[in-house]
């Protein structure tokens, strides 16, 4: 699945990564509310305290890894002693905050890469439906576009200056590199060291290391 998507007076391509024929829908295992720590923005947060009544310190705590310091979701869910969602009622294996629950947890198991000049939907297949190969359809509550929109809406900032630089960094130096594991892994330098510390006009000689470093 391909298309456009028009974002702040600018045209974007997106793709998908999985073919069209890929198979999801949501078997309501709860598998997710379990191996994962589900990030969420300060205003979900918030919204989340009003709704329930609940202290912020009784649900949320600072996120594991953070892309940056800019980035929006600097927050987690906690788990419970056993280890699962605290929002998870274990004996109908539903949320209980369905309607009000964080982006990330409404779009699951999707996520969006931000890879200039196109935006790539990807999907985890640490998703039980999809690993297992239970699912029969593809089925979801939104459509790719909505997935889209709302994603880069809410991380507004944090994806136009990602395509900035990354654009930047692509005509400056990777354009320049014939080898495409020294652009890999120059690209890996960047995501581990987080959007804010990157500066691609000081990277003439960490792409000269890592080329001598991958032809080793």
């Amino acid at each position: 699945m391909n298309g456009k998507i028009d974002f702040k007076g600018r045209t974007f391509k997106w793709r998908t990564s999985f073919p069209d024929s890929f198979k999801f829908e949501c078997l309501k295992c709860a598998y997710c509310c379990g191996i994962h720590y589900p990030t969420l923005r300060e205003d979900e947060a918030l919204k989340i305290r009003r709704i329930t009544g609940l202290k912020l310190q009784d649900f949320i705590e600072p996120a594991f890894m953070p892309v940056s310091i800019n980035d929006p979701y600097q927050y987690q869910i906690k788990k419970d002693e056993s280890g699962v969602c605290v929002f998870l009622d274990k004996k109908t294996r539903l949320c209980r905050i369905h309607r009000d629950k964080p982006l990330i947890c409404r779009t699951w198991p999707f996520q969006i890469m931000f890879q200039y000049p196109e935006i790539v939907v990807d999907v985890f297949y640490s998703c039980y439906a999809i690993a297992s190969g239970k699912a029969r359809r593809f089925r979801t509550d939104f459509s790719i576009e909505d997935l889209i929109k709302e994603m880069i809406e809410c991380n507004a900032d944090l994806f136009l200056q990602a395509m900035s630089l990354q654009k930047t960094f692509q005509e400056k130096y990777l354009v320049s590199l014939d080898d495409e594991a020294a652009k890999l892994v120059c690209w890996d330098f960047i995501v581990e060291r987080g959007i804010e510390d990157f500066n691609p006009f000081n990277f003439k000689a960490l792409i000269s290391s890592y080329q001598k470093k991958v032809s080793e």
